[in-house]
């Protein structure tokens, strides 16, 4: 059970950093421009990092 958990763990971090970005993208949408450009990155980086996780952990 730990064992899967330790595996999971890239891809819950990788989902965090997706919502964070999406949340500070939404916020930016209000607020101020240049925020939401930076949640677009971020949101961004999160989903290659989601996909290289996920593609590890089935080829691995």
């Amino acid at each position: 059970m730990l064992l899967m958990k330790k595996r999971q763990a890239p891809l819950v971090t990788a989902a965090l950093v997706v919502g964070c970005g999406a949340l500070v993208m939404i916020v930016g949408l209000f607020s101020m421009l240049t925020i939401g450009m930076y949640g677009a990155i971020t949101m961004l980086i999160g989903l290659v990092l989601y996909v290289f996780a996920k593609d590890r952990l089935e080829g691995g």
